[in-house]
């Protein structure tokens, strides 16, 4: 990789942020936690009571090192690891056809011993050779434990199923000096051109203007494969060839690891929205962007952090939450990362940069995509991964690995506010509170607390008539918190005041007129209120406040440190990962 390249890189580090809180799942060995007090057919796994007669795909490494990680000391085999060889990107040459070759016939040779051994023919899944080299198989626990003690098995991992964890946040973070050059080193001005950036996600909206050929500022791109030269389901030539699917000169690659499914019916175009958001995030075209609201809408032009580089999506992750058959798993997750190592060795100048917003990478020398990442790093791929969702608490940062940059949440400086005023009552009133929200406004209106009617968190539907237009205070907590909105229009509230429970605001585009305020205001309001019942209020609607005291503060979302266990600083890095606009899904 150049200079150049590494210097997007790791500009575009600074853009990795998620949409869904779920705590991240590390893998173990095979057979660690399996006990005969069960029962003689069930074991557990992550706590898990399973059956070791039941079929499940798991992750088999041997011994030899994958062809990034390669330094030689086979007969015949010359090293292909860049470091070794006196590079910076791994090089497509005859050594490197050569070790692939060694590897697919040593792994042809252990699934031969795996049959023999098993007495019966086991169905692969994946091969990995470019990043890991091993195995994905559908075999039972049992099974797991006899391959386990074969020759040349290095380590077994269950699969395990990962999660998928910006307008003014590139001006914030001192993107524009980059682009210009005023805050660069000479010759390293640039918007990303002639970088490939790999996007592992829930897929792309490949329609959108965030990721055309030509975005709204005039510019151009250029294919670094020839105009015409696609990867994945857009080649022509390849097997897994979608011709629906549309690849131009930007988006120059896509690839399908998840097959369609209830979960994936289109793979690989994005139904779940989040890769879409990431990849436009990271690298979306310069487009003039409405953002809807169900009571309000707001346009501005906004853009990637590297609006003009290259991008080649993986999609890794069926749609929803693993609990309800979603999520990313782990052998796909680590297919598509050898294949990003694959299609580093066919594009002139490498992939720059792996954006990795997926949980998972608490326990890296046993999981086989964090050490996949390690070999990527030594392909001179830079890995950016997201510090996870489970914040505020201390110790719940996820990627934990010294050779991967983790990357936190904060807010940049545009903030979308909105206030409760008017607070009124015959008893006297109260100061007006400046909140979050992006709606329109209401009022005024009686105020309602919605843990005088049995259910202070909103959780659940009111009964219609429950409310007949008052604004309904509603405590955060369990449920979502648009969902809380939704639940008191259905008793027939004309508003909400959302009282936070001191994770952070959030300016949420709500479907009714609402606020979130603090926990100090939230429980400033409500003590008024129980002393003065008949209270009323006016939501005022959003506005735009741009003042830079509301960046940089770290999203009560985001995950922290520290890592005791492995002696290193986590995360790395923060960077704006609130309230941010981007791409969704069709």
């Amino acid at each position: 990789m150049s200079v150049k390249s590494r210097f997007l890189a790791i500009l575009t580090v600074l853009t990795l942020f998620a949409v869904a809180a779920t705590a991240p799942r590390g893998n173990v060995q095979a057979g660690e936690g399996t006990t005969a007090a069960l029962a003689p057919s069930l074991g557990k796994y992550e706590g898990e009571v399973i059956d070791l007669n039941e079929p499940a795909s798991y992750i088999i490494q041997l011994e030899a090192p994958a062809l990034a990680t390669y330094r030689g000391g086979i007969a015949g085999l010359a090293a292909t690891n860049p470091a070794a060889n006196g590079q910076t990107k791994i090089e497509n040459n005859a050594a490197t056809a050569a070790y692939l070759d060694y590897l697919a016939g040593a792994q042809a040779s252990f699934l031969n011993s795996v049959d023999a051994n098993l007495g019966r023919a086991v169905e692969v899944k994946f091969t990995y050779r470019h990043a890991f080299n091993g195995l994905a198989l559908i075999i039972t626990p049992a099974e797991a434990d006899q391959i386990a003690a074969m020759d040349g098995v290095k380590m077994v991992t269950r699969t395990t199923v990962e999660e998928v964890l910006t307008d003014s946040g590139p001006a914030w973070i001192g993107a524009p000096g980059i682009w210009d050059g005023s805050g660069a080193p000479d010759g390293l001005n640039t918007r990303g051109e002639g970088v490939v950036v790999a996007i592992l996600d829930t897929g792309v909206n490949s329609l959108h203007p965030s990721f055309a050929d030509v975005g709204q500022d005039g510019y151009d791109h250029t294919n670094p494969l020839g105009s015409g030269t696609y990867l994945g389901v857009c080649d022509s030539t390849n097997p897994d060839y979608q011709p629906a699917f549309v690849c131009n000169d930007k988006l120059i690659g896509v690839h399908d690891f998840i097959d369609g499914d209830g979960n994936d019916p289109n793979s690989p175009e994005d139904g779940d929205g989040h890769g879409s958001h990431t990849g436009s995030t990271v690298a979306g075209n310069v487009v003039t962007a409405t953002l809807f609201a169900p009571t309000a809408a707001i346009t501005d032009t906004i853009s990637g952090v590297a609006p003009h580089a290259n991008i080649i999506a993986y999609d890794v992750c069926r749609n929803g939450p693993s609990e309800t058959g979603g999520g990313c798993p782990g052998d796909a997750l680590l297919a598509a990362v050898n294949q990003v190592i694959a299609d580093d060795l066919v594009l002139p100048n490498g992939v720059a940069v792996i954006n990795y917003s997926i949980s998972g990478g608490v326990t890296p020398y046993g999981d086989p995509v964090e050490l996949a990442f390690l070999a990527a790093t030594d392909a001179g791929v830079f890995v950016s991964a997201s510090a996870g969702n489970a914040g505020p608490g201390a110790g719940t940062v996820a990627h934990v690995s010294p050779w991967v940059a983790t990357i936190a949440a904060s807010t940049h400086n545009r903030s979308i506010i909105n206030q409760v005023t008017g607070i009124t009552s015959a008893g006297g009133g109260l100061a007006d509170i400046t909140g979050l929200g992006f709606t329109a406004g209401y009022g005024p209106a009686p105020l309602l607390y919605a843990g005088d009617f049995g259910d202070a968190l909103c959780l659940n539907p009111f009964a219609g008539g429950t409310f007949s237009g008052q604004i309904v205070i509603c405590d955060r907590g369990t449920n979502a918190r648009v969902d809380k909105g939704a639940n008191v229009l259905a008793g027939g509230a004309g508003g909400m005041i959302l009282a936070d429970n001191g994770a952070g605001l959030v300016g949420d585009a709500h479907f009714l007129p609402a606020v979130h305020i603090t926990l100090a205001d939230g429980n400033a309001l409500k003590t008024w209120l129980a002393a003065n019942p008949d209270g009323s209020a006016t939501i005022s609607g959003f506005s735009a406040d741009l003042d830079p005291a509301n960046g940089d503060i770290m999203a009560g979302f985001s995950s922290r440190g520290p890592v005791g266990a492995f002696g290193v600083l986590k995360p790395d890095v923060t960077a704006p990962g609130v309230d941010i606009w981007a791409a969704v899904e069709r």
